[in-house]
């Protein structure tokens, strides 16, 4: 909880800790009615407060948490290895309160996977008890949002803990009645008169927190070295650093923050009144860096930092190209985790040498499998294989099948066919239910039909995918009764997928009297899914058949109705009812063929905001046509901030019909260096094959193959050739005249 600025004479004396008066909120109630039910029950809850740094989300849950469940036992996790070791237990206590401070933290790490998984165990004990977090509304979202362009969702288990929970909001700002009891309290409370005089739009414990001073702090700040120890700060939070940050990382990373002129004028004592800026207290309750205390509760760690959480927030997600002095820097962490996470994030700016170097950092610290693996990996990836094969056997050997795997992908890309089912082979008798079907593919992709048909008829009688392929292999060799014989006793017992392929196999062969033969019993005696594909192969041998229902839509039947009964997702206008941006498209391409191009625009541009594709695309057509370039290229701006890769992409087509091909490279460069979106294209990366596409293109095939397997510099440049024994020394410097201009 954060402590509150002071409103009296008291609070000179700097160790009084200020907590003003509480003024309830629409959600308390929530809150307490919610907690009164879980105590009469017997199930373990969780209750979310989502909302933004310092809007009051702990105070909220202290206050319930005394009012209603008084006598529980509460348990806060100071850290993640305190949550994991409760977590192994399997149950909370009855009656407890779990206390989850910015959930977020937890769950967007390493572990997280790991850690909500345990959380979703303890929801399924007993109770009473009840999980009681905050988060912010961005990780939020993003941690349980789908994501887009059909990209893998990196916390499926997370995204399902979330999903669990009952979610009270809780407001930015005091509104109403609730505004007026703060005025009240206020009167008997000098820190929240201070804090209701001083308030922006009402946002009272973002006051009281000093959150709008210490905003101000950073953004306007009279020292441009502390600014910059403060942003590298915030930007490693970017990037997933969720550890204590060194002394020796931001004094190191700061450099790229700065100026060349504020790098001139630096005096020799630049870091301690660096430093001492970052630590300055804002109103004696807050600061941009704090020193973080000793493992005992004691004291102070030694030269470990953490940025203040309502900074974090309010600076945003945000897609910034990082300086190289942040990766320079990232080399001096201590820790592992927040390594592998930094070189994630490199990989992602297609920085390879940079993720190499601390994948290799990672390796020499733990010397652990996971870490051995992924180095090894990423040779491969690069191109490096003679360098890679022996951390991949080292592994096997030891029995990982992951190591496995990548040995025989790897064979079989140099085309080493015996070598790769050798490894596909050892994987399979470990256990690996992917490698028998990788063995199988093989010998059938080489024409070894005798071996492939011996390795799958093994478990064919098991596992209905081997039966399948086993069908298909054989209708290839001309033995459809064999075929038969083996997907008949799995579509007997209504595998849908072995009972899809026997019908289609014999309806192709010209055998609907046997589909009949064999499933005409089985419709007879109440199977019903048997029924249906009777009904639908009969459908098949009459094609200019079309149902009624499928196509006469003369009925009074409501559009969204008939297209919802028929399973389809409804997403366009309404007949009648068109969206704006439908309605402005059709009277500006009226007003541009009429020729009047400034009416078309003001009629699109009285649409605005909008994302709806078609209706960008036509508002920027018309500004091209009118080779107003600037403009057109303002209309993708948000969505390439947000890392839409279209959207780049078009406004990189602008660039070339502008005729500046050289601000269009850049632009993709830019973004590579800028990393995975944000919002609704969280965790999508940009593509090298957008820049390496441009380059061969231009007839510059040798830097499109160097860009693609040894990446960017960081200030954009491709980065030159370079050797996995570089790895363990820094990175090149790039000379002044090669830098991307």
């Amino acid at each position: 909880m954060h402590p509150a600025i002071g409103g009296d004479a008291a609070y000179v004396d700097d160790g009084l800790y200020v907590l003003p008066n509480y003024v309830p909120r629409r959600h308390d109630e929530s809150l307490r009615t919610r907690l009164t039910a879980i105590a009469e029950g017997n199930t373990t809850e969780l209750i979310l407060l989502r909302g933004g740094s310092c809007t009051g989300k702990t105070r909220t849950a202290y206050q319930a948490v005394q009012k209603r469940l008084a006598s529980w036992h509460i348990v806060q996790p100071r850290t993640l290895t305190a949550l994991q070791a409760l977590l192994e237990a399997g149950s909370l206590p009855t009656r407890t309160v779990l206390w989850l401070d910015d959930l977020h933290n937890l769950l967007d790490t390493e572990a997280g996977e790991e850690t909500a998984d345990g959380l979703l165990e303890l929801l399924e004990a007993p109770g009473p008890a009840v999980m009681l977090a905050t988060i912010w509304p961005e990780p939020h979202e993003r941690l349980t949002s789908t994501p887009e362009d059909g990209a893998r969702h990196r916390h499926p288990q997370a995204a399902a803990l979330l999903r669990t929970a009952h979610l009270l909001e809780v407001p930015d700002n005091f509104s109403g009645s609730c505004l007026a009891a703060a005025e009240e309290e206020a009167a008997a409370d000098a820190s929240l008169a201070i804090a209701l005089e001083s308030a922006e739009d009402h946002q009272i414990c973002q006051a009281l927190a000093a959150g709008p001073d210490l905003l101000r702090h950073w953004r306007h700040a009279s020292n441009p070295y502390g600014k910059a120890l403060i942003t590298a700060a915030i930007e490693a939070r970017r990037l997933g650093h969720r550890e204590p940050l060194s002394g020796a990382f931001l004094s190191t990373a700061a450099a790229g923050y700065l100026t060349a002129s504020q790098r001139g004028r630096a005096s020799r004592t630049w870091f301690e009144e660096a430093f001492a800026y970052a630590l300055r207290p804002i109103k004696r309750v807050t600061s941009a860096l704090r020193a973080v205390p000793g493992t005992d509760g004691l004291g102070i760690a030694s030269d470990l930092y953490e940025v203040a959480d309502y900074l974090e927030q309010a600076a945003g997600p945000g897609r910034t190209v990082v300086p190289a002095s942040f990766w320079d820097a990232a080399g001096n962490e201590r820790s592992v985790v927040a390594l592998r996470v930094l070189a994630a994030g490199a990989g992602d700016r297609a920085l390879y040498f940079d993720q190499g170097r601390l994948l290799h950092l990672c390796l020499q610290r733990t010397g652990e499998s996971s870490d051995r693996e992924a180095f090894a990996h990423f040779l491969l990836t690069h191109g490096f294989h003679d360098e890679a094969v022996p951390y991949f056997v080292e592994e096997a050997s030891a029995g990982s099948i992951p190591a496995m795997v990548e040995l025989a992908l790897a064979a079989e890309q140099r085309g080493d066919v015996e070598g790769a089912l050798a490894w596909h082979s050892k994987a399979c008798e470990a256990g690996n239910e992917r490698a028998f079907f990788s063995v199988y593919h093989l010998l059938h992709k080489h024409g070894r039909w005798d071996e492939a048909e011996r390795w799958i008829r093994a478990r064919a009688h098991e596992w209905s995918d081997a039966a399948r392929q086993l069908a298909a292999l054989l209708v290839d060799r001309g033995r459809l009764v064999e075929a038969e014989e083996v997907l008949w006793p799995m579509a007997r017992d209504n595998a849908h997928r072995c009972r899809r392929d026997l019908i289609r196999m014999l309806h192709k062969a010209g055998r609907a009297d046997r589909i009949q033969e064999l499933f005409g019993p089985l419709a007879t005696g109440g199977d019903s899914d048997a029924e249906e594909w009777l009904t639908a192969v009969a459908s098949w041998d009459q094609p200019d058949t079309v149902s009624a229902d499928a196509t006469d839509r003369s009925s009074a039947e409501p559009r969204e109705e008939w297209v919802l009964r028929r399973g389809m997702v409804y997403q366009f206008d309404h007949p009648g009812r068109p969206s704006p941006q439908t309605l402005a498209m059709g009277q500006a391409t009226a007003a541009e063929d009429a020729g009047r191009p400034e009416e078309a625009l003001a009629v699109l541009r009285a649409a605005l905001p909008s994302v709806h594709w078609p209706f960008l695309l036509q508002l920027s057509g018309v500004l091209e046509r009118r080779q107003r370039w600037a403009e057109a290229l303002a209309v993708w701006d948000d969505l390439v901030n947000e890392g839409n890769p279209a959207a780049v992409s078009e406004s990189a087509r602008i660039l070339d019909a502008a005729a500046a091909a050289n601000e269009a490279e850049a632009l993709i460069r830019t973004e590579l260096l800028r990393g995975p979106g944000i919002g609704r294209w969280h965790g999508v990366a940009p593509s090298m094959e957008s820049l390496t596409t441009r380059l061969r293109g231009s007839h510059r095939e040798q830097e499109a193959a160097q860009a693609e397997r040894y990446g960017l510099r960081p200030d954009g440049a491709t980065m030159p050739p370079w050797q996995p024994s570089e790895l363990e020394g820094p990175r090149p410097r790039t000379p002044a005249a090669e830098r991307f201009q």
